[in-house]
């Protein structure tokens, strides 16, 4: 195999690494988006116990104060029923301080608890709001799990189709290539592994200037990694030194 034939299949390669990391990209962004909308449901599901809460809460201190409301009532009747009959004005006067209190602390218990039972009632537009929020953040993520198993199948399929044509051309690999491009492959991970050189006599991936030394031997097909950077250097499809 002629320095031409080495570089076409290592272009080759680099190609079927290259599309093998879109679909994997494209299955991972499906996978996250489902991720992220598990987690955004779970906010909003979280946001929706809270108000909820808040707003028991606001009716729980609202029926507090309606009982408290309710008992100071009670005592007012009670001490009305006292004042009539008292024995002495003395007792009489002292009766009406007492039910003068209870009835101003009454009003202030009532005046409470509607204010308290107005909060709660208002409060129902948050509840709503929260209640719309988890609506829309469950079906988003419906949304993202039907596009997953709609798309998935068919990514996988042409990831393993595509990783077989990946395995006959390594299986074409001159011996002297082999190994040191599984070893590359090893350490940057697919298409990252690739340095293709530019009509200029850079490196492709970290842009260094290679020596003429290099070069030469590239094109001439021997299997060499950038002294920078350390990826597999080669020829593109139509290369030509400047």
């Amino acid at each position: 195999m002629d320095g031409k034939e080495i570089a076409a299949l290592i272009d080759e390669l680099h190609g079927f690494h290259r599309a093998a990391a879109e679909l994997n990209h494209r299955i991972q962004r499906g996978r996250r988006a489902v991720a992220a909308g598990v987690a955004a449901q779970k906010k909003a599901a979280d946001a929706l116990a809270a108000r909820r809460e808040e707003k028991r809460n606001l009716l729980l201190a609202a029926k507090e104060k309606e009982r408290e409301s309710d008992a100071a009532a009670r005592e007012l009747e009670r001490r009305r029923a006292q004042l009539d009959a008292a024995k002495s004005n003395r007792e009489y006067d002292s009766i009406q301080i007492q039910i003068e209190s209870i009835a101003y602390k009454n009003d202030e218990l009532a005046e409470a608890a509607f204010e308290a039972l107005t909060a709660a009632e208002e409060f129902d537009a948050e509840v709503e709001k929260a209640e719309a929020e988890l609506k829309e953040a469950t079906a988003l993520v419906e949304k993202a799990r039907a596009a997953v198993v709609e798309a998935e199948p068919k990514l996988t399929a042409d990831l393993e189709r595509l990783q077989g044509r990946i395995r006959e051309a390594e299986g074409r690999l001159p011996r002297d290539w082999a190994g040191l491009y599984a070893k590359v492959v090893k350490d940057f991970g697919g298409e990252e592994a690739f340095a293709p050189l530019t009509g200029e006599g850079y490196c492709g991936s970290c842009r260094r200037r290679l020596p003429v030394e290099i070069l030469t031997k590239v094109c001439g097909g021997a299997a060499l990694v950038c002294p920078a950077c350390g990826r597999l250097l080669y020829m593109p499809s139509g290369f030509v030194l400047k």
